[in-house]
């Protein structure tokens, strides 16, 4: 009630392993991934607002995907298939079903020409509330520099600057929906009364950033707006 001043900070990190199968063309791929959240707020000066949310939260997930590459047999078509499963919690409670994520996805990528690709899939999220998720849109690579990735539900388009100490180098600005859900404990206003086992958070953002690549590790920064953010 009357809006209220909520901050994140967050810091994801992935290691990500890609080896092929005895199933050619097939690749397989294991991204082990960890995230961290911190919470302040929210709150306001003007209404009292308190969701007695937890400092701290944390995510240990694994990215299990079986992929094949646009120039095999099945060229020019690939397919992605993936199941992310995840552990969601701030870790001061014994974990139950409501701290565990099963997400999925399946995309087949069609190539039209060099420079075009068409995408079509859906992914399931295992949130507060469940979702299915179309994963639609195209690539379009008019030159050596540009990306154009738009999709649903994270579009991205880059311009790549070239090669610098050995990094390659891409500006960038990007727009996603976003949702992520925690086990955790808290009280929800107005009351203070209903202790809640799960939170939902859902938003929408728009970034511009940098990225840099090598063949080993690869890093970015970047800012922007994320708005239509609702706690479930």
């Amino acid at each position: 009630p009357g809006g209220g001043k909520f901050e994140v900070f967050e810091a994801n990190i992935g290691l990500n392993h890609t080896i092929p199968t005895w199933w050619s063309p097939w690749l397989f791929s294991l991204e082990h991934q960890f995230g961290y959240r911190g919470w302040s707020g929210p709150n306001s000066t003007i209404t009292p607002i308190q969701a007695d949310l937890p400092a701290s939260v944390y995510r240990l997930g694994w990215d299990i995907r079986f992929e094949t590459p646009l120039n095999s047999q099945f060229a020019p078509f690939a397919l992605t298939l993936a199941f992310n499963p995840s552990i969601n919690s701030d870790f001061d409670h014994t974990l139950t079903r409501n701290a565990y994520n099963f997400d999925g996805r399946g995309v087949l990528l069609w190539q039209l020409d060099p420079h075009f690709q068409v995408a079509l899939g859906a992914g399931f999220w295992d949130r507060v509330h469940d979702r299915v998720i179309p994963y639609a849109g195209f690539v379009w690579l008019p030159d050596d520099r540009w990306e154009f990735r738009i999709m649903w539900p994270q579009s991205r388009i880059q311009y790549y600057c070239g090669n610098y100490m050995g990094e390659d180098v891409w500006l960038y600005a990007s727009g996603e929906y976003h949702v992520e859900s925690y086990q955790t404990r808290f009280f929800s206003p107005p009351t203070g009364t209903s202790p809640t086992d799960q939170v939902e958070l859902e938003d929408y953002r728009i970034m511009i950033g940098l990225r840099k690549s090598n063949p080993i590790v690869s890093g970015f920064i970047e800012g922007g707006w994320v708005f239509g953010r609702h706690v479930h």
